[in-house]
């Protein structure tokens, strides 16, 4: 087979669909030696960097000097060119988003992380805005298969997208080896120095989107100050984005300045020790389609607190504490309870790295090859 995946969101920082493109690839890279795979990106001024995915001699970057939004747009909405045209005959065309990369033969599979544009589209904005809410529903129609990255997801997209559940296929993502490593406290208390981290702290991963409802965290974690004679901080990563004034004027509202500290987007090499060294994940997002931070949390042996909505109890099971995302008091609560009872900390840190050692990439990339070689 002639196997076509489209890696443009790699181009620029990896964030969800980055992180499963990152995971699948270097799994099938492991798994497969057989199968061609054309991996497709283009863009005017953002290029491909070699050496940042590991892969194998079947795999070859096609990196083409072409608008983004270009080729958006003519894929999106007239759903031409084909993509052999860029790469050739294929067999199967593997776009990681709900939008299909359009063929002239090739079967067109998709791949569903969430469908929160369409159930609160208020929240939508971009490109998500433009093109995702009108075009999904037709981009469902004229694929041949989904994968859906949970099973909420899945019912998610029958109910709102009104696509078959026999086109949908469940194939869960993983989270990286790396996680699973033994970190050096050395690491641990470099990395600490370079974001300005004294003492014990706990660890928000979002940014600002308002879906991953960094307010509540941000009144919660007051609460909780409030009942420990301990200095503690609460480090938020991720970009804050369009969001920035309202979350900085909640930070001064909530008198947190000496307590939060915004690092920005953080790559793995500073993210693993950070998850290491927290005291708990906090994690109230309002809707995932899957959600990475969980698992990764989970992996390094940092107990989490999460929401109990969306795909959060189906990925987390019972490893993790599941809240209502709109209690704060309860919230503080159980950050209270997680640093200051050892015995229920020591049972979610256990049970946290046997959930997430349920979640490999190396299953995910069985699944998907073995979806590949059935639609063909």
């Amino acid at each position: 087979m002639r196997i076509a995946i489209d890696i443009r969101p790699l181009l620029r920082r990896p964030t969800g669909v980055g992180r499963y493109l990152i995971g699948l690839i270097e799994a099938l890279s492991l798994l497969d030696e057989e199968n061609a795979y054309l991996l497709f990106t283009s863009s005017l001024r953002d290029r491909f960097i070699e050496g940042s995915l590991r892969i194998g001699e079947n795999f070859e970057v096609r990196d083409f000097h072409l608008p983004v939004r270009l080729v958006n747009l003519l894929w999106h909405r007239l759903r031409f060119p084909p993509v052999e045209t860029f790469l050739g005959e294929i067999d199967i065309a593997h776009s990681p988003s709900p939008l299909i990369m359009p063929t002239r033969k090739a079967k067109r599979i998709i791949t569903l992380h969430d469908l929160y544009f369409l159930r609160h589209p208020e929240l939508a904005y971009g490109e998500i805005r433009r093109d995702y809410i009108p075009l999904v529903r037709k981009s469902a129609v004229f694929a041949h298969s989904a994968i859906s990255v949970s099973q909420f997801t899945k019912n998610e997209a029958v109910e709102l997208i009104g696509i078959p559940e026999e086109k949908v296929r469940v194939i869960p993502s993983g989270v990286s080896p790396h996680f699973f490593e033994r970190v050096d406290k050395g690491k641990i208390v470099q990395v600490k120095r370079i974001f300005g981290i004294k003492g014990n702290y706990l660890i928000f991963v979002g940014g600002g989107e308002p879906r991953k409802n960094l307010p509540l965290a941000l009144s919660a974690f007051r609460m909780f100050l409030g009942r420990t004679n301990f200095r503690f901080s609460l480090v938020v990563i991720g970009g804050l984005g369009r969001w920035e004034k309202e979350i900085m004027s909640e930070i001064d509202r909530l008198s947190l300045w000496d307590n939060v500290i915004l690092t920005g987007y953080v790559v793995d090499e500073f993210l693993i020790p950070l998850y290491t060294g927290a005291d708990a994940l906090l994690y109230p997002s309002r809707y995932e389609g899957f959600g990475f931070p969980v698992l990764e949390a989970m992996a390094v042996g940092t107990p989490v607190i999460a929401s109990d909505t969306s795909s959060l109890p189906e990925i987390a099971g019972s490893a993790v504490v599941l809240l209502p995302p709109d209690d704060p008091e309860a919230w503080a609560d159980a950050m209270y309870r997680l640093i200051f009872e050892p015995e229920l900390r020591k049972e979610l840190i256990k049970k946290g790295k046997e959930r997430a050692r349920e979640f490999s990439w190396e299953e995910a990339a069985r699944k998907t090859l073995s979806l590949y070689r059935e639609l063909i």
